[in-house]
């Protein structure tokens, strides 16, 4: 399979400090998710993203390592849970994705949506992308700071079960885990804002790096 051609990690580590990232005030609620982005070579494999608010923040890194060689679509929307995004998905599955970016959960459970439904709305997402999909990526949430999320045994349990299925093969998708949390734990906190949830511009840098290393493993 030809995704990320090897060279994603690499990309994204020159940009740290190098992009602005977009405010917590900005207007904007989300990104366009019916235009298509990056690539325009229509050899190149087709990459969908369904995400919140932490990927609407790392939004320029993210083309930055994936644009140049994947034909896109991303809907990254502020405050969204993932069974908002279930809509979407069904829509995607029209475009024959290769590559499933479904990056979410930390609404869900922020929410009190709990573990059990929002892997239950990760799993009818996958469903939905079709049977072009070869590959999906699911991120894990950070909680050790936010005041919804720390102490939240829902994170605990959301977070061990998708780590379970790192590298599984389930109904013909292979399953990789983008460990959100366990990059900020080794980067330390200075990676988010004050919020405690959004990264600042280092750590949109090391979220879509370790995006990229799960999509690198595909």
């Amino acid at each position: 399979m030809r995704l990320s051609r090897g060279g994603a990690r690499r990309r994204v580590l020159g940009l740290i400090g190098s992009v602005v990232v977009i405010g917590l005030a900005a207007s904007c609620t989300g990104t366009n998710a019916s235009a298509w982005v990056g690539s325009t070579d229509p050899s190149d494999p087709v990459l969908v993203v369904n995400a919140d608010s932490i990927t609407y923040h790392s939004y320029a890194e993210l083309m930055a390592v994936f644009g140049p060689d994947h034909r896109m679509k991303v809907d990254a929307r502020v405050n969204a849970r993932a069974d908002e995004h279930l809509a979407q998905t069904l829509l995607y599955d029209e475009i024959d994705p290769t590559v499933a970016l479904f990056l979410l959960a930390t609404n869900d459970l922020a929410q009190g949506q709990g573990a059990a439904n929002a892997r239950a709305d990760q799993g009818q997402a996958t469903r939905n992308y079709g049977t072009s999909l070869e590959c999906v990526v699911y991120m894990t949430v950070f909680g050790d700071l936010h005041a919804q999320l720390v102490d939240n045994p829902e994170v605990d349990a959301y977070n061990a079960e998708i780590r379970a299925l790192d590298g599984a093969t389930v109904d013909g998708v292979r399953i990789q885990v983008a460990d959100w949390e366990q990059a900020v734990l080794a980067a330390g906190p200075a990676n988010v804002i004050a919020d405690d949830v959004h990264p600042n511009d280092a750590g949109a840098a090391l979220f879509v790096d370790v995006v990229a290393g799960a999509v690198d493993d595909c």
